[in-house]
C-alpha cells in the first residue's frame, strides 16, 4: 500500500446536508433555542445574538455549558414587536 492508498481509505466522508434543528427541549419541558438557530430566525449575526444576551436585553439559561434563550422569551419579543421574524 503506497500513500495514495492511505490518504484515499482515510478520506473524510461527505458531510450532510443542513437540516434545520428544531427548539432543545431540556428534562423539564421548556424548550430552548441556540444563539445560532436565533441568529438564523431572525436575520442577525450570531455575534449580535450573542452580544444581545450579554447585554441582557434576551433572557438566557446556561445548561450544559451552553447559553440558550426559552422559546418563550423569543415568542415574547417577537410578539411585542421589538423584533420581526425573518424570511
Amino acid at each position: 500500500m503506497n500513500i495514495i492508498d492511505t490518504v484515499t481509505l482515510n478520506a473524510p466522508q461527505q458531510a450532510e446536508p443542513f437540516k434545520p434543528r428544531k427548539a432543545v427541549a431540556i428534562t423539564d419541558g421548556t424548550k430552548y433555542f441556540t444563539p445560532y438557530q436565533i441568529a438564523r430566525r431572525w436575520g442577525w449575526a450570531v455575534e449580535s445574538v450573542r452580544r444581545a444576551i450579554r447585554q441582557r436585553r434576551l433572557d438566557s439559561r446556561i445548561i450544559s455549558r451552553r447559553r440558550l434563550v426559552p422559546v418563550a422569551e423569543i415568542d415574547r419579543i417577537e410578539r411585542e414587536g421589538h423584533i420581526s421574524r425573518a424570511g
